[in-house]
């Protein structure tokens, strides 16, 4: 009981004295405070004019909807089911679902892929990473890349690049993690440009992750296309022997002339046979490259003029001032601080 008594006074005491302190730094802070006041509002005015003579941005935002569990091919499926045949249940794992696919997009490869992509813009036909140096990296600006050769510095610009992209510029997300619908925007200070890049980018993400999601089918669709026009020109090439073998035959009468014959009909009926096993495989691998290839839906595009991402003047003076004021009084307190300790006069 004496225990509790003691540290219930000594917390007591505590917030005695920290009351204290804070009444001393309030007394020290108020004679400072013209000084706070002005240097706030001075670094007001420079945020305010920072804010008034900064470049906008210009932020190109698109929304989409991927299904890749192949869409119209599910009909198809029901169909060839009716038939006796088996395509599988399209429920297929997918290396880029959920958050794999929003990692896509920020990936270096589709990224400068985009960024060597050409595009027109004011009238100047250029690859995309010149036109976004001559609008966003100046630094860089006498730095010029062509589709032909890339230098060593060349490489150093982009990796610069990439990460500004991907740290400031570009934005991915699901907007709902039980929903298939995804956002992506691109800012920068050319609209035009803004707009064509996140347009561009999306292409080069379809077209990536629809190659490596049906690439194995495709192959089995190419072989298989082969495989059919190699068999179609052995059957067409026995029947056509089998008609010259009858026009040979002048004696139909001795059976050792029609061996040949019967041969060949026989080869022709067993290519005939071949075929149409291989058309069938054919037509269900046509069916599995349907039901592999993900349905891509856009639903909003940007639309010009794009909205301009700007802070105005006054908030660049309320950001700026409240910011300067924070600093400038943990500044005045750990000043008061150090007097404290060194026992001179507040």
């Amino acid at each position: 009981m004496t225990e509790n008594l003691s540290g219930i006074i000594d917390r007591q005491k505590q917030a005695s004295t920290l009351l204290d302190l804070l009444k001393m730094f309030a007394n020290y802070a108020f004679k400072k405070k013209w000084w706070i006041i002005g240097i706030s509002f001075f670094v007001g005015l420079g945020g305010a004019a920072y804010n008034y003579y900064k470049a906008p941005s210009y932020k190109a935002s698109l929304m989409f909807a991927i299904d890749d569990e192949g869409g119209d091919a599910n009909g198809y499926l029901n169909l060839a089911a009716q038939f006796g045949i088996s395509l599988g249940s399209g429920g297929g794992g997918s290396a880029f679902k959920g958050e794999n696919l929003l990692e896509l997009f920020k990936s270096r490869y589709i990224i400068e892929k985009t960024l060597m992509n050409e595009s027109v813009l004011d009238g100047k036909k250029d690859l995309m990473i010149n036109h976004l140096i001559r609008s966003d990296f100046d630094n860089f600006k006498k730095t010029i890349f062509s589709p032909e050769n890339r230098t060593y510095f060349q490489d150093s610009v982009v990796s610069v690049i990439y990460m500004g992209i991907v740290k400031d510029k570009l934005n991915v997300s699901r907007l709902d993690k039980r929903l298939i619908f995804v956002s992506a925007s691109f800012k920068s200070h050319n609209q035009y440009l803004s707009k064509q890049f996140v347009e561009q980018l999306l292409e080069n993400v379809i077209k990536f992750y629809t190659e490596t999601k049906t690439k194995k089918t495709r192959q089995n669709v190419s072989v298989i296309t082969k495989e059919l026009d190699s068999v179609k020109a052995l059957m067409t090439g026995a029947i056509y022997k089998s008609a010259s073998d009858n026009d040979l035959n002048v004696n139909p009468i001795r059976q050792l002339m029609r061996a040949p014959i019967q041969r060949t009909n026989i080869d022709a009926q067993v290519y005939t046979i071949a075929y149409g096993e291989i058309m069938k495989n054919l037509e269900i691998a046509k069916m599995n490259l349907m039901k592999e290839t993900p349905l891509v839906q856009i639903i909003d595009r940007p639309i010009l003029p794009l909205e301009k991402d700007k802070l105005g003047r006054l908030a660049g003076l309320i950001i700026w001032g409240f910011v300067a004021f924070v600093c400038l009084i943990i500044f005045y307190y750990f000043k008061f601080l150090l007097r404290l300790h060194q026992g001179k006069s507040i």
